[in-house]
């Protein structure tokens, strides 16, 4: 857990590591704190910008990444709501952002891919863990049977509720944390290590049937029964 936060690396990609740390910590939550962080690594980007570090911004793999924006801009032209076609392509500007955003900064990604999965899966299970124990105190608070929590109640969008995030947004992002603890528990030599990244994917396993979206259970049930062993 130690070398999330100390890293051998020149000042400048520390401070932009610890912003993608940041940024993977706030995805489980409200957007307004991303949005933010990742304006940050935009702004630190652009004041050590260099050219002999950077990558092409014009390449096949970031107008792959880019297409989802694209696809939307493409919609506003035929949208009857442009309002709120705009408002979603404003909401979706990132996903054409961070492709350029990562050829320019020089941090190399690959290098630290585990530290970020790590860090985002951790986030995943604390905020699975306190919608647990939110519910709980809501249970305790109006002297509601246990058994409420498995009810209509708090499930879905309702469990998801607290921390204003869509349900299956959120889905989403635990089935990505849950699939890589269930990787370090398959290559995880020490005991207690191993232990504790099952107990972390028992509790996002919990947070996805709350969660209930069907779409991403099923999803997951392809990744763990074709990717996982693959």
């Amino acid at each position: 857990m130690k070398s999330l936060l100390i890293i051998e690396d020149n000042v400048a990609n520390k401070i932009s590591y610890y912003h993608v740390l940041l940024l993977l910590l706030s995805l489980p939550f409200d957007m307004f704190y991303s949005h933010v962080i990742f304006i940050s690594l935009i702004i630190h980007t652009l004041i050590h910008l260099k050219k002999s570090t950077s990558r092409p911004l014009f390449s096949t793999s970031n107008l792959f990444l880019s297409s989802v924006f694209f696809l939307t801009l493409l919609g506003t032209l035929y949208s009857l709501n442009r309002p709120e076609a705009f408002k979603e392509v404003g909401m979706q500007v990132s996903i054409l952002l961070a492709p350029l955003t990562f050829c320019l900064n020089p941090l190399d990604l690959k290098k630290y891919r585990n530290h970020f999965f790590l860090a985002f899966s951790l986030a995943c299970v604390l905020v699975i863990t306190y919608l647990y124990l939110y519910a709980t105190v809501v249970i305790i608070y109006y002297h509601l049977s246990p058994y409420t929590l498995f009810t209509p109640s708090f499930i879905n969008h309702n469990f998801s509720q607290p921390i204003g995030m869509h349900a299956t947004y959120l889905a989403m992002q635990i089935a990505a944390g849950l699939v890589f603890l269930l990787g370090l528990v398959i290559k995880e030599k020490k005991p207690r290590l191993r232990f504790f990244y099952l107990v972390c994917c028992v509790i996002l396993t919990a947070g996805i049937i709350q969660l209930g979206s069907r779409a991403v259970f099923i999803a997951l049930f392809l990744i763990i029964n074709l990717g996982v062993p693959f």
